[in-house]
């Protein structure tokens, strides 16, 4: 009395999970994931497509203004590239001007130093909490260093060799996402502290377990022992804990640990 399809070339679960993918990330414009969403629907029934369109629907999720962005992610693939079109391929720097926020206008991105172009060497993508991020060699600053995809504008192939080969061959790129993501940038220095051990999840989420020593000091506390970038970020995200974390070395971190609260403390 009827026809159907036994077997579809993705489950109604999978399709879900591209979809939500889609809406999630912070990098896709809401524009594009809703394009996603009628490609995905394609692969399934009128009443699953129902479905399908509910369960991805995602609230208060920060987009990113720039539309540029997905354009920019092949160009950038291609400057890394050692092959393009079937030919050998010399991977190349880009140019591009860097925007952010202003505190007067919010709702625009403006040029930072006047539209000057920044020349680089792309070596890696990378995906952070929604953003995309390339990491590239700076000859200027001559370090490897982040930026935003969606705030570059009008990136350009520069037609200039790659630089910073040994640069990036010298990080490691799982110690420098932990370093670089879970505290921004400061300065890098081994540091141990004391958690409360119901924090053990939340600690491991953050710094991870490759290259970082987890320790059992007595039956309510543990100890980190890891190298990380420490700045004031590296302290607001101390500070959140209370007293369920302690810094505990080196003495020097400590003690510019405390002139922070005390520096905080006078605000108020």
């Amino acid at each position: 009395n009827g026809s159907y399809v036994r077997h579809r070339q993705y489950e109604l679960d999978e399709l879900c999970l591209l979809a939500e993918s889609g809406y999630t990330s912070k990098f896709i414009p809401k524009k594009e994931a809703d394009r996603q969403m009628e490609v995905l629907c394609g692969f399934t029934s009128d009443h699953q497509q129902r479905q399908l369109r509910h369960n991805a629907d995602v609230v208060g999720r920060v987009r990113i203004s720039n539309d540029a962005v997905l354009r920019n992610i092949p160009l950038i693939t291609d400057a890394m590239s050692k092959e393009l079109d079937g030919e050998k391929h010399i991977p190349e720097q880009i140019s591009f001007k860097y925007v952010s926020f202003s505190v007067s206008n919010v709702r625009n991105q403006v040029e930072r130093r006047q539209g000057e172009r920044i020349t680089v060497s792309p070596y890696h993508l990378l995906i952070n909490d929604g953003f995309y991020y390339l990491l590239a060699y700076n000859s200027t600053r001559k370090r490897m260093l982040t930026y935003r995809v969606d705030r570059m504008r009008d990136v350009k192939l520069a037609g200039i060799p790659r630089e910073g080969a040994e640069a990036f061959a010298g990080i490691n790129l799982s110690t420098l996402i932990k370093q670089r993501f879970s505290m921004m940038q400061g300065k890098e220095c081994l540091v141990t502290i004391r958690f409360v051990n119901h924090l053990i999840d939340t600690v491991v989420d953050r710094l991870g377990t490759e290259g970082v020593q987890y320790t059992q000091i007595d039956e309510s506390h543990f100890a980190v022992t890891a190298k990380l970038e420490v700045g004031s970020m590296f302290y607001g995200w101390l500070l959140g804990f209370g007293k369920g974390a302690k810094l505990l070395a080196p003495d020097t971190e400590v003690e510019k640990f405390r002139d922070y609260i005390q520096n905080v403390r006078e605000m108020y």
